[in-house]
């Protein structure tokens, strides 16, 4: 019986508990400047052994770390419909994260709509060509995503932008 009255309590103090947890992780670490959407990236004293870092303006898709780059998060996932015999079998939902010179998160910012829609015309026609069937992790496959993401960065940021980043990656079945 006293087990019965004790389970009352026991639901509403881990109910706040939870309550107090959710709240705290929503609303941040106190005294944080940097916005969420920016991840701090450790100085690189040189380049890697064996590496050449090429000039920035013009820098080449397989080109390593941006000297002094910041990552911005793109805020919403992108969804990709995979489409056979005119109907949606599955969709990969992406999310992705773009390395530009440092002090450049404004102009993501401003060019987001334009950025989303070519990233998005970029991963529509890796779905259209295959690039998600099968083993679509292949390392291969994920080098050619990569790469077709720079250039569609790349043609609206122009050279500010290192690298494409795939943060996230899952493919949902129909």
């Amino acid at each position: 019986m006293k087990a019965l009255a004790l389970l009352p309590v026991l639901l509403v103090f881990g109910g706040a508990v939870g309550a107090g947890a959710a709240w705290l992780t929503m609303r941040g670490a106190p005294g944080a400047e940097q916005a969420a959407d920016t991840w701090p990236v450790p100085e690189i004293a040189a380049p890697l052994a064996g590496t050449s870092m090429p000039a920035v303006p013009g820098l080449p898709i397989s080109s390593g770390i941006l000297p002094g780059a910041e990552y911005q998060r793109l805020d919403d996932p992108f969804l990709v419909p995979l489409v056979r015999n005119n109907m949606v079998e599955a969709m990969m939902v992406i999310t992705l994260g773009i390395e530009v010179m440092q002090g450049q998160g404004p102009l993501i910012r401003s060019q987001e709509p334009r950025l989303r829609n070519q990233l998005l015309q970029a991963l529509f026609d890796h779905a259209n060509t295959g690039g998600f069937d099968g083993m679509f992790t292949v390392s291969g496959n994920m080098r050619v995503l990569r790469e077709s993401l720079t250039r569609a960065a790349r043609d609206v940021l122009g050279d500010v932008v290192g690298s494409v980043l795939i943060l996230d990656m899952a493919r949902q079945e129909a």
